[in-house]
């Protein structure tokens, strides 16, 4: 049936003549579904098709994906050598750029079982504990990058009965130990324009989709954290980024964030008074240069300003200096009660007071002023949206005052780009205020940390990945803006500062020493920062101690960072090779027979009675691990190999899988076609 498969010539004479070839497959198979020679047999032809994309998109889409799978399935179950097929036609059927989802997910949510079950087997070769762990991982990349919910593979597994813990084990077994080369049968099979390293990318995927799905089983074995921060040391900024994120979002889940204490609560402590050692501390420091003494004194000067206004009422005047007020200290001094309260003036409060107070501004063409005093009024009782409208028009209307800014950065709660930008102007805006300035660059410090987090996992040649390593340096200089010039008693900087040593840690990881002395410059700030904010978590009836996710991996990262290097030694020698968004390239090739069903066929008695026992053994392991490499061009439009692909018949330097692929690259190819018309 197939004469030869070791060219594009003859796959060319596949595609030609495909629904007779895959009617006469499939009546083989299912005519003989209990001679275990034939169901190999037709594996191996399979395997063979799927190195031509558009043949194995075409049989997926056609339907008969769900015979394959589960005739792959079956053979996984058996103990003989045919399960090495199943294997390497599963691998194939995989493994094609670029991967197709909906396959991939069939296999994360209904075939994990069969997988996990062979890499217990005590039979099964070493070389394709590394295959299975490979297609999990890679099956698992798909399905997370393009955004099916963790609830439903974590049903799907669980439904399944994977035994989680002892994958993991085995996972960790593998990561952290010296793989040993044997006889590279499954590399030789598995030469899909793929490189099957020894450690790879898809098996640091695995460990980071099983800690996703399943944190509370993987993060009961500290082997797991130290191989996370093990990551921490790979020369590679993917493998550090995966490491880190895994880390920073398991404990954002299981610690989730403390409270930020407001400045009041900075100012009761202060007016309550500290306990001795740390009232020494915090007078070695300057009392002057703190957040509190310096509120205190704003808000008493707000407050005689009132104690004035209760004289003689003047709106004008009150809308003008809160305004302008420090940020914090106008919410303190605006608490007062309103004396002037009345039928015309239905106040309670003096902060009650400012949206008409912002009327009278405008109307004396105080339009800016009387914006900023409307939206402190707006953010404090959580009109967002209406934030959001009014300060976005003030932007246009006077971009260089910063206020704008900090209310637009304020008012979103997502991890949005434009939250970002919109912070890193403000921070370009001239006279800006110290407190409006520490709001800023909080903003476009975390927020730009968490976006490179989420960038710099992608692959490392996209432009996201490049977009990614420049927010986590601006992130880092702004996180070192605050450490340098914030007072220690400022509000959430214990936060921050734990989170410039996972910057710094993430930029810097494989250069740093064990011990971590180059953050002594951070470590250093963190005694006097720790004590205050247990301090007031305490009045606050808190607890101390009480850190922030940052905080509960910087302790791990200290607790393991000092002996990854040489348990995880063979773990970092791999990952400092690996290459992440490539795929995998063959590592050799071996000449073997691909001619199976024209001439392996004749050899067989279909009623499941082989010549003999050996010779069925001998047929099936030719077949294992047999197939030459065949090089195929790819499509314009969708990057599969192809053996039959059609050339655009205007220019003829294009080249597609079909009509729908030609059609979907139409966008992009016009702008370079030589169609006279298009010219013209």
């Amino acid at each position: 049936m197939f004469k030869d498969l070791k060219s594009r010539s003859g796959f060319k004479k596949v595609h030609d003549n495909y629904p007779e070839i895959m009617a006469s497959i499939l009546e083989l198979y299912t005519g003989h579904t209990k001679v275990p020679i034939v169901s190999a047999l037709v594996l191996a032809c399979l395997r063979d098709l799927f190195l031509d994309g558009g043949l194995r998109t075409k049989i997926y889409q056609d339907g008969w994906d769900l015979t394959i799978l589960l005739s792959i399935v079956a053979v996984l179950k058996r103990p003989s050598e045919d399960r090495y097929l199943a294997i390497e036609a599963l691998w194939r059927f995989l493994r094609q750029y670029p991967p197709d989802v909906d396959i991939c997910n069939d296999v994360s949510l209904n075939h994990l079982p069969e997988l996990s079950a062979l890499l217990f087997s005590p039979t099964v070769k070493r070389n394709y504990v590394g295959v299975i762990l490979q297609l999990m991982g890679f099956c698992f990349k798909c399905t997370f990058l393009h955004g099916v919910e963790y609830p439903m593979i974590r049903s799907a597994i669980a439904r399944k009965r994977v035994d989680v813990r002892r994958l993991n084990t085995l996972l960790l077994d593998r990561l952290q130990g010296e793989i040993v080369r044997e006889a590279p049968i499954a590399e030789v099979a598995l030469s899909t324009q793929a490189k099957i390293s020894e450690t790879t990318c898809d098996e640091i995927w695995l460990a980071v989709a099983l800690a996703y799905l399943f944190p509370d089983i993987v993060f009961s074995n500290p082997r797991s954290v130290q191989f996370f921060v093990a990551c921490l040391r790979s020369s590679s900024l993917h493998v550090r980024a995966h490491g880190m994120r895994v880390l920073f979002d398991f404990c954002r889940r299981r610690d989730p964030e403390s409270q930020v204490f407001a400045s009041r609560h900075i100012v009761k402590a202060w007016t309550n008074g500290f306990p001795p050692n740390l009232q020494s501390d915090l007078e070695a420091y300057g009392h002057s240069r703190c957040h509190g003494p310096i509120i205190m004194s704003a808000t008493a000067e707000l407050s005689e300003f009132l104690a004035q206004q209760d004289e003689s009422l003047d709106f004008f005047e009150f809308g003008k200096t809160f305004a302008k007020a420090m940020l914090g200290a106008d919410r303190l001094a605006l608490a007062a009660p309103f004396a002037w309260k009345s039928s015309e003036l239905p106040y309670n409060t003096w902060f009650e007071t400012l949206p008409y107070a912002a009327q009278i501004l405008r109307s004396r063409s105080e339009l800016d002023l009387g914006d900023i005093l409307e939206l402190k009024f707006l953010l404090r009782i959580g009109q967002f949206e209406r934030v959001k409208e009014i300060a976005g028009k003030a932007a246009i209307r006077s971009p260089q005052i910063g206020f704008w800014y900090y209310a637009l950065t304020f008012a979103m709660d997502t991890i949005d780009p434009e939250v970002l930008e919109l912070a890193l102007k403000g921070l370009e805006c001239p006279d800006l205020p110290a407190y409006e300035r520490y709001a800023l660059l909080t903003e476009s410090s975390t927020r730009g940390w968490e976006r490179a987090l989420q960038l710099l996992v992608l692959p490392p040649r996209s432009s996201q990945f490049t977009e990614g390593i420049e927010h986590l340096n601006s992130s880092y200089r702004h996180f070192l803006m605050l450490i340098d010039t914030a007072p220690p008693d400022s509000t959430g900087l214990i936060g921050l500062i734990n989170l410039t040593v996972l910057v710094e840690v993430l930029r810097h990881g494989p250069s740093l020493s064990p011990d971590l002395k180059e953050l002594n410059y951070i470590m250093k700030k963190i005694p006097l920062i720790q004590k205050i904010n247990d301090f007031v978590a305490v009045q606050e009836g808190g607890l101390p101690g009480q850190g922030f996710p940052s905080g509960t991996v910087k302790d791990m990262i200290f607790k393991y960072f000092p002996t990854t290097a040489s348990e995880w030694k063979h773990f970092l020698a791999r990952a400092n090779t690996c290459q992440w968004a490539e795929e995998e390239q063959a590592s050799q090739n071996r000449e073997a027979p691909i001619d199976i069903l024209s001439e392996n066929i004749e050899t067989l008695r279909l009623d499941g009675s082989p010549s003999t026992n050996a010779n069925r053994k001998l047929l099936i392991r030719s077949l294992v691990g047999a197939h030459k490499d065949v090089h195929f061009y790819r499509c314009s439009s969708c990057g599969k190999p192809n053996a039959s692909l059609r050339k655009c018949s205007i220019c003829g330097q294009t080249s597609y899988c079909d009509k729908d692929c030609q059609k979907a690259h139409w966008k992009v190819h016009k702008k370079d076609c030589k169609s006279p018309i298009i010219a013209a």
